[in-house]
This record gives structure tokens, sequence and C-alpha cells, in this order.
């Protein structure tokens, strides 16, 4: 009788590590299906972007200078040639890399301060002036840093 059982102990050990060696097994295959997935991702990226810096990278750096002619804290407004959906997306990408100076990027916006940014410089000129605002810095790359409202420079910076 003691043999039966120790043979049906020996079942039950032998199905637990074939039940532990398939469970190792789904692991490993579902590891394995991630990293491939995960690699293919990587290679289609870098093979249709390459190495181009990310978009939020790339509004960072040019607003980097206008930050340091920007007041600490405040409110300035935004101004743009981009239109739709792009224009949301680049003001919340500029809103994000000045916090926190808060930019309104309502169109409708009478800030004495205004960040423009602009694709199109031949486009620009037209834009503020029929806001009835005026240049105060050009940084280059689109970006402006525009006064509007009769605003002198000093005081709209302060």
């Amino acid at each position: 009788m003691r043999e039966h059982l120790g043979g049906r102990d020996s079942m039950k050990v032998e199905r637990r590590t074939y039940l532990q060696a398939g469970a190792r097994g789904i692991i490993l295959g579902a590891t394995l299906f991630n990293l491939f997935v995960c690699l293919r991702h990587e290679l289609y990226h870098y093979i249709h972007y390459g190495n181009r810096l990310d978009e939020v990278v790339i509004n960072a750096k040019r607003m980097s200078a206008v930050r340091a002619d920007l007041p600490r804290r405040g409110i300035v407004g935004y101004l743009s040639d981009r239109r739709g959906e792009d224009a949301d997306h680049e003001c919340t990408r500029t809103q994000y890399n000045l916090i926190p100076i808060i930019v309104s990027c309502s169109p409708s916006s009478t800030e004495p301060i205004v960040i423009g940014d602009f694709r199109k410089p031949t486009t620009a000129a037209e834009i503020y002036r029929a806001r009835k605002l005026t240049p105060l810095r050009d940084y280059g790359n689109g970006v402006m840093l525009l006064v509007g409202g009769g605003s002198s420079s000093e005081s709209a910076l302060r």
C-alpha cells in the first residue's frame, strides 16, 4: 500500500514539475515576444525619424532665450501663424516650457507682453501689426517677444 501512495506522490511531483516548466516557458515566450515588439518599434522609429529631437525638446530650446527676458511670474500672451490643432499643441508646449509664467493661448488675449511663434517670417509682420503689437526682440527661428497696447519695453518686462 505504501508503494501505491508513493507512486501517486511521485506523479504529483512529476506533474507539478511539468506545470512549473510550462509556466516558465510561457513567461519566457511572452518576455521574448515583448522584447521583439519593443525592438521592432525602436527600429521603425529610427528608420523613419532618425536622430531627430522630440518636438518638446525642440520647443524648449527655442523658448529658452525668451525665458531669460520674461518676468519671473505673470501672464503673457501667445501669437502664432499656426492654425487649429497644430497651434493648440505648440501653445501647450510653450506653456509647459515657460512654467511658472502663465501663457494665454487665447487669440483675444490683451496681455502687454506677447510671445510670437511663427513658422513663416514673411507672415509674422502682418500678423503682429494687425494686433497692434511691436517687436521688442527677435530670437530667430520664428520666435519673437512682442509688446502691445502702447507699453514701453521696460515697463512691460517688469
